[in-house]
């Protein structure tokens, strides 16, 4: 059996390929699921760079990578917020559980003002 051997140019090619497949994917789903982006002509670009954002900060799991992107496409923006980049970019604690403690405080401060309508 022979083994295939890749030039360093076709393997990278090989995974920014992937990696195009891997956005695109995601960016079906956010479009499929959250239909008031549908027609956002920005949206993919902005998916492209918070995503390229979330890799920076250091999320590597598939899922917290597929949240980020997904708070993205319905609030622009929101990893420049200047709390958001300086808690996500602490050290310490991976970026990801930083990223679920943010979602959590943010959920329970939304039921809070429910509750006090």
């Amino acid at each position: 059996m022979s083994t295939l051997r890749l030039t360093e140019q076709e393997w990278a090619a090989m995974q920014a390929a992937s990696e195009r497949n891997y956005l695109s994917g995601i960016r079906d789903d956010i479009m499929r699921d959250c239909l008031g982006v549908a027609h956002d002509l920005q949206l993919s670009a902005r998916l492209d760079t918070a995503y390229a954002e979330a890799r920076k900060i250091g999320f590597t799991d598939d899922r917290h990578i597929v949240k980020f992107m997904y708070l993205e496409a319905v609030a622009p923006g929101f990893y420049r917020n200047p709390g958001v980049a300086a808690w996500l970019g602490r050290k310490g604690v991976p970026p990801e559980q930083r990223f679920d403690m943010m979602i959590d405080v943010s959920r329970a401060r939304l039921r809070e003002r429910k509750e006090n309508r």
